[in-house]
């Protein structure tokens, strides 16, 4: 039997809708890759699959308030203000209304067209037949189907009184470079024009999308209290257990395991990651843009602009006071609290008046496994070469403290520490060092997860993970000019033994 090019076509729309019907927003974005004008070739990626299920989510509203962070051109823009409101006309419900912002006036226009080019094509038209344009010449900002379905698309700051919506998109509320009063700003229109252009305010979703800029962006502000939206966030490099994930009500969506893991390789390789590095000019810029972890120019007890570099050859290590400090968690990884799961260790040491941080070690590691990291990290260079090892003594402190002095064969005295004060107290101890500029961190060719460190220094005590500023300030306790006499007491009993 001979099949014509309508039969192929009919199909081929057969296909298509069974094939949506069955996997959803994916599926449909699949197919529809090239409807929208894209001229590349579709790339799959394994985070391209978590937003779909996040978007799905949101049309079912089982999600309500989110923030999406990735990085920039990897999927964000095309997946929420094109395929997404496509596919809930298609699909799910015909007459929602989406309004989608952004600071750049441009672009909503530019995607606005891609939207139109998708919904216009012919085998979009045959696969739903019911979705029909109002007007058959449709101003860009202002989409409306014959169901009654609107997409409505304003730049921050424009006309929007007496437009409302189901679902409110904001796609990069700000660029790289603005000042503090911008972020500020585009807050405020956040919280005060969109939150009130509700349809039905007990139906409704809000979707912020983006790479993070700012510490106090439009995403930071509305990921804390008391707004506290879901988060969804997928660094270019992978980090396990990625501390300033606030996540979400569908779990574990980053599938990677390797930490350094790219995101998608597929489209950017390791080459072409390190060229964009390079090209920011800095790690905390990186930081914001790649790894969606911007540090705050500001804290609460220490400042950004405060830590130092050092640089090789370090001091002799019989020149410097070396210690190690540890915080062990009290749960493995799965731990139902993540942030009580950490267990870290640091490796300090001060040389004159300064204070290096040298190495550290980090992971969600169950008690065997800390015993086994912690034993493995004493051969790890200048490790060795501390004169005590500092081991809070709560959660599972205790049991290795006992371990080390009964049946690990260790050569440099363990000793129990008892937290004083509060962590911000301890913070406040030694925020004057920090503004002094005697705290100096390593460059990222010798620790990578530097930059990891120093937001979780700045930003604290605004997250949800502090193992590193108890283990940081724990070792400068005892580094402080009081306990270098101990420590030095320490290194001649070694010596003597």
């Amino acid at each position: 039997m001979q099949i014509n090019s309508k039969d192929a076509f009919d199909y081929l729309v057969q296909l298509v809708r069974l094939d949506v019907k069955l996997n959803g927003l994916h599926a449909f974005a699949r197919h529809f890759w090239a409807a929208s004008g894209e001229a590349r070739a579709f790339k799959d990626s394994r985070h391209l699959h978590a937003l779909a299920r996040v978007l799905e989510a949101h049309a079912r509203f089982e999600m309500r308030d989110t923030v999406m962070n990735v990085p920039p051109s990897t999927g964000k823009t095309l997946w929420g203000q094109v395929f997404w409101p496509a596919f809930v006309w298609s699909t799910v419900d015909p007459t929602r209304r989406f309004m989608v912002t952004s600071y750049d006036n441009g672009k909503l226009h530019q995607v606005a067209r891609q939207f139109l080019r998708l919904i216009l094509h012919p085998l979009f038209q045959a696969c739903y037949p019911h979705i029909k344009l109002r007007r058959s010449v449709t101003a860009e900002a202002e989409i409306e189907t014959i169901a009654g379905g609107t997409r409505l698309a304003y730049q921050m700051g424009g006309p929007i009184t007496s437009k409302h919506g189901d679902h409110t998109v904001l796609d990069d509320s700000n660029k790289a470079g603005d000042s503090e009063a911008d972020f500020a700003k585009a807050v405020e229109l956040w919280q005060y024009t969109f939150s009130m252009r509700r349809a039905d305010p007990n139906r409704h979703s809000n979707l912020i999308i983006g790479q993070r800029l700012n510490h106090d962006d439009v995403c930071g502000i509305m990921l804390r209290a008391p707004h506290n939206y879901e988060h969804v966030c997928f660094p270019m490099r992978y980090v396990p257990n990625c501390p300033w994930d606030y996540g979400c009500s569908l779990g574990k969506l980053d599938v990677r395991t390797e930490p350094g893991e790219l995101l998608w390789p597929e489209r950017y390789s390791e080459e072409t990651v390190k060229a964009i590095e390079i090209a920011m000019g800095n790690a905390q810029h990186a930081g914001a843009q790649l790894q969606q972890n911007p540090v705050p120019a500001t804290g609460s007890y220490f400042e950004d602009a405060w830590f130092k570099e050092w640089a090789l050859p370090l001091p002799h290590p019989g020149a410097m006071c070396i210690v190690q400090s540890w915080d062990l968690g009290f749960k493995g990884r799965g731990g139902k609290n993540s942030a009580d799961s950490w267990v870290h260790g640091c490796l300090w040491a001060k040389h004159e008046k300064r204070y290096l941080l040298l190495d550290e070690q980090r992971g969600h590691w169950n008690y065997p496994e800390t015993k086994r990291q912690f034993i493995a990290a004493q051969s790890r260079p200048l490790w060795g070469a501390a004169a005590v090892i500092l081991l809070e003594d709560k959660a599972n402190g205790p049991a290795l403290i006992a371990e080390c002095r009964e049946t690990i064969d260790l050569k440099t005295h363990v000793q129990g520490v008892e937290p004083e004060g509060s962590k911000e107290v301890r913070a406040k101890r030694h925020s004057a060092k920090g503004e002094a500029g005697l705290l100096w961190l390593p460059p990222v060719e010798h620790m990578p997860s530097v930059a990891e460190f120093r937001a979780e220094i700045v930003r604290f005590p605004h997250q949800k993970a502090n193992d590193r500023v108890d283990t940081m300030t724990q070792a400068l306790d005892y580094l402080d000019d009081g306990m270098v006499g101990s420590i030095e007491m320490w290194r001649e009993i070694i010596a003597n033994a």
